[in-house]
């Protein structure tokens, strides 16, 4: 599960160019006091930090060990989306967790009536068939809706 370490050319280990990243003009900064000054600039270093270690392990990933590293724009592109959702999930809703738990419910017991014993007789072969059919479909739904 552990990534190898790659060698890195001499080009990629070189220090940052000095450049700024964004330029906040000062209009936007008029009202900030000089500790919410400090705190936005630690927040935007922050996130310069995770945004350019988040664009190499896509990179790493992307890439062949024996190929030189080169993070593209789509790749910053991606880790900035990353970085800001932080890999959460939706929150589901509790109709879908309720037929989230009918759908394991419904195959537990159209698998217990699977008995050809059961299903000799014709009520038990009907609820297993709308109990079968109930599972799939809900099944389904969700990998749909997911």
């Amino acid at each position: 599960m552990g990534e190898m370490a790659r060698p890195r050319s001499p080009q990629a280990a070189a220090p940052p160019a000095q450049v700024p990243l964004a330029q906040v003009p000062e209009d936007a900064l008029r009202y900030l006091n000089p500790q919410a000054r400090a705190s936005l600039s630690k927040h935007v270093k922050r996130f310069s930090d995770d945004l350019l270690s988040e664009a190499s392990r896509l990179e790493a990933t992307a890439s062949s060990p024996q190929s030189d590293p080169q993070i593209t724009s789509a790749l910053v592109d991606d880790a900035a989306l990353l970085v800001r959702k932080a890999y959460r999930r939706r929150r589901r809703s509790r109709w879908l967790k309720g037929a989230s738990a009918l759908a394991v419910a419904s195959a537990m017991i159209s698998g217990w009536l699977a008995d050809p014993e059961m299903l000799s007789q014709l009520p038990l072969l009907i609820l297993f068939i709308v109990l079968a059919v109930l599972s799939l479909s809900l099944t389904l739904f969700f990998i749909l809706v997911e």
